[in-house]
This record gives structure tokens, sequence and C-alpha cells, in this order.
């Protein structure tokens, strides 16, 4: 929190840059390193000829409003 407020108060860009610069790699690095455990996935069959509106967003959200099911 300190770095942060340092950060915040500090008026020359290069300087704010190298203080946030600095709390990143002892946040990262040595406080706390990340681990990805796991992806997630999601697979879906259907008959492309007969839906129409199935998006490929990267959080895997569809809007069902738009999606179309021909007989």
């Amino acid at each position: 929190d300190a770095m942060l407020d340092a950060a915040a108060a500090t008026r020359d860009p290069a300087q704010r840059l190298a203080i946030l610069q600095a709390c990143e790699r002892r946040l990262f690095t040595e406080t706390l390193p990340v681990l990805v455990l796991s992806q997630p996935v999601w697979i879906s069959m259907y008959d492309p000829t007969r839906i129409r509106g199935l998006t490929d967003h990267p959080r895997q959200v569809q809007y069902l409003w738009q999606v179309e099911v021909t007989p």
C-alpha cells in the first residue's frame, strides 16, 4: 500500500512507472506467485445448418436472444 501511495503522489511519469514496476515485481515474484491450476473448457455439439447466432466469446458467454433454431 505504501508503494502505491508513493506512486500516486509522484508527478514524474517515469518515476511513477519505476515505483509501480517495483511494486509489481514484489507482488508477483516475491509475495504472491501465480500458478494456473486449470483451464476452463467448454465443448458443445450442434448442427450449424440448424443453429445460428452462437458466439465465440472468450468467456463462453452466449446471448440466447440472438440464437435461432430452424427445423
